[in-house]
């Protein structure tokens, strides 16, 4: 502020003065090494003590003062402007960088907006000092805002006991729709005309009544009755085409029976509707199962995706060019996903002793045929590795592992094995042991892998098991925690068949992914708080 009003001049060696710009006042500054600094230059500024910059610039540069009317010279009579001023701030640069790439990310303002020319002025004329940043410049400040951010929040986790489990918050991009809604959209034409002559039936008393009894006339064996579908939930429009496909010879006769029923649907329509359902049929039973079910495991994923994936392999080879034109676009999605997961729910699977390798190899070769022994072999082998990784870690893994020798569920063997706790001068011995017996003993994991399958019963809790058994297999029993425990939806519960997701515009879908992720992920961490923030410089260059 000083430096806009004040010049530096030297009037003698080792001695220089400040002159005011307005009234060319002198003013101490510096002589030899006594400095006499900016507060009285400030001064004459803010409190008005310039007669040329009253007379000249009114009211233009003094600092508002709370209940000075609409700030015109009338407004302004100097007495005031002799009581203290506001708060000075110095202009910083970068913490108005700092603050643009704030407000950018917490109202969703486009990244563009910095080189709107409306932006551009407004800033000018607040601070003409500060340079107006590019498109490519608040880019790189608000990766490093989500960077700063990140930092405070692995800090934070870090420091907490035990381990974490973190759930999904899923956005989606505008330019891309799920598998259900592909087959939806695909079917739009048809589904529009099933869900008119629902609601012609359902918005009706009479309407209703007719069919009702049509339907006894006709003795129609199917007990499911019509209900208009929720748009915003694709299980509900299944669920709708399912009724009204078995309740069509109904739809048929009422088009005979009642004039006002017009643009019913033709058989056409309903083989159309037929081919739809069984689309759906296979991901809505996935679905029901794993919202349903209390402690859904990796295991019960692999089930499921790979029944799916099956499925659509038949349906895609189906002769009906219908079903297989349907089809093809939820198997191109449903092979991206098995190929980025398939392996970590593959060594879940081999992680249940109902199945271990067993149903690996069954599925594989149903799904690869003849190249099954070599996605076998990947899955034997990620295994083998993930396992020797655990051997290899230090013990305790972390403060849970640590307090299981507290668990009531632990056997007590310093009760009966006392004496084998102390080292009694056997260490020599069992080093011994390892080096001559090392190379003939089994791992925790091949010994696993080579007992009986256990009965398929219906209750098993696969995570109990474990639990029971990790004494026999300690580290096995750490590895299968951490494997059976990974959330691997994207969706919760009760939003897995939302149609309407959490969706990226046009614009945030065009821009970089990693662009995306710190706006969207920096803005919850700033909206909620987060710990301390840091004052570490991060450096992002594009």
């Amino acid at each position: 502020m000083v430096w806009e009003f004040f010049t530096i001049e030297t009037v003698s060696p080792g001695c220089r003065r400040a002159c005011c710009k307005q009234c060319k006042q002198s003013f101490a500054y510096s002589t030899g090494s006594k400095v006499a600094g900016t507060s009285h230059l400030k001064r004459h500024i803010a409190k008005g003590t310039c007669p040329a910059l009253i007379r000249n610039q009114g009211n233009q540069f003094m600092p508002y003062t709370p209940g000075s009317g609409n700030g015109t010279a009338s407004d302004t009579p100097k007495r005031r402007h002799r009581s203290p001023s506001s708060p000075y701030i110095s202009f910083d640069a970068d913490r108005c960088r700092h603050e643009i790439a704030k407000m950018i990310i917490m109202h969703d303002y486009p990244l563009h907006m910095v080189e709107h020319g409306g932006f551009v002025t407004f800033v000018q004329n607040l601070q003409p000092r500060f340079g107006m940043v590019s498109f490519n410049t608040v880019q790189g400040d608000c990766v490093a805002t989500y960077l700063r951010e990140k930092q405070n929040v692995m800090k934070f986790i870090e420091g907490m006991p035990g381990r974490v489990c973190l759930t999904l918050d899923m956005w989606t991009s505008s330019q891309s729709l799920g598998i259900a809604k592909d087959v939806l959209w695909a079917g739009r034409d048809v589904v529009k005309k099933i869900r008119d002559s629902v609601k012609y039936v359902k918005t009706s008393e009479s309407h209703e009544e007719k069919f009702v009894e049509l339907k006894e006339q006709l003795q129609v064996p199917s007990e499911r009755s019509l209900s208009l579908d929720d748009q915003s939930q694709w299980n509900t429009t299944y669920l709708m085409l399912v009724a009204a496909s078995e309740l069509k010879e109904v739809f048929s006769c009422l088009d005979t029976s009642d004039p006002d029923y017009k643009d019913a649907p033709s058989m056409e329509h309903w083989r159309r509707v037929e081919t739809i359902c069984a689309c759906l049929r296979p991901l809505c039973d996935a679905a029901n199962i794993l919202t349903s079910t209390n402690s859904p495991t990796a295991i019960t994923f692999f089930q499921e995706v790979w029944k799916i994936h099956n499925d659509l392999a038949r349906a895609v080879a189906s002769e009906d060019p219908l079903l297989s034109g349907f089809t093809k676009a939820m198997q191109e999605k449903i092979s991206k996903y098995w190929k980025d997961c398939s392996l970590v729910l593959a060594i879940a699977v081999v992680m249940d002793p109902r199945f271990k390798m067993k149903l690996v190899e069954f599925s594989f070769s149903k799904l690869y045929g003849e190249d099954a022994p070599t996605y076998t072999k990947i899955v034997d082998d990620g295994i083998h590795e993930l396992f020797l990784e655990y051997v290899a870690l230090p013990l305790p893994l972390t403060p849970t592992y640590a307090d299981e020798g507290n668990s009531d569920n632990n056997v007590r063997t310093e009760d009966h094995q006392g004496a084998l706790l102390s080292d009694n001068g056997l260490t020599d011995f069992d080093m011994y042991i390892m080096e001559t017996t090392g190379q003939q003993m089994k791992s925790e994991l091949d010994q696993y892998l080579e007992e009986s399958l256990l009965p398929r019963v219906h209750e098993f809790d696969v995570l109990s098991w474990w639990k029971l058994n990790k004494l026999k297999y300690p580290t096995l029993s750490k590895m299968a925690r951490d494997i059976l425990t990974i959330p691997v939806s994207t969706a919760a519960p009760d939003s897995v068949f939302d149609t309407v997701n959490k969706e990226l515009d046009q614009y945030r879908s065009s821009l970089r992914p990693e662009t995306v992720e710190a706006l969207v992920c920096a803005k919850d961490w700033l909206q909620y708080g987060s710990v301390e923030v840091s004052n570490g410089l991060v450096k992002m260059e594009f």
